[in-house]
């Protein structure tokens, strides 16, 4: 299996093939693994004591949705999530459009893990919910990306190590120096 693979001036990772069998031989996995499991009958237990579970997961879906958003620049909070669209101001209506197509693709994800696997086809359908009627609705919508995305966005590189894929803030942290 080759290293990683080269375009242009890209490079990439190239994973080894994970259709193989398993081995949990690392006593600390097996350890954590049991922490784990010990955590989630914890949880389980006490959602007998939630009134109702629905409900519960209902909020804990709907604020992950908005600290998610965040990542691609969404400004919705948890108090605007629960609104109607009617109520939210025209010029935020965008992000809360966002922010409920990511509440309906992870209830859709949810909903699906019961008839599909976790494969490709699963994560195309969740992926052309989250874009349906939304900003990039018309870029890759339930399709997986066929060119490398620079998420290092438009700053500089390094100018004083043309290899070096650092950016940001004058910093190249690659090499530990400071650039003005």
């Amino acid at each position: 299996m080759p290293d990683g693979c080269h375009q242009g001036y890209y490079s990439c990772f190239v994973p080894e093939p994970i259709d193989r069998q398993w081995a949990l031989d690392d006593v600390e996995i097996i350890n954590l693994l049991g922490k784990a499991e010990r955590a989630i009958g914890k949880l389980d237990m006490f959602s007998e004591y939630v009134p109702n579970i629905d409900l519960f997961i209902r909020m804990h879906v709907i604020k992950e949705a908005t600290q998610s958003a965040k990542i691609e620049g969404t400004q919705t909070n948890l108090e605007e999530a629960l609104r109607s669209r009617d109520e939210i101001p025209q010029d935020k209506r965008d992000d809360w459009d966002e922010v409920q197509n990511y509440i309906r693709a992870l209830w859709l994800a949810m909903e699906k893990m019961d008839e599909l696997p976790f494969s490709g086809r699963l994560i195309k359908t969740i992926h052309k919910t989250l874009l349906q009627g939304v900003r990039g609705e018309h870029r890759f919508q339930g399709e997986f990306r066929t060119s490398q995305l620079d998420r290092r966005g438009v700053a500089r590189r390094c100018d004083v190590h043309p290899s070096c894929p650092y950016f940001g803030a004058g910093a190249c942290r690659r090499h530990g120096e400071i650039r003005p």
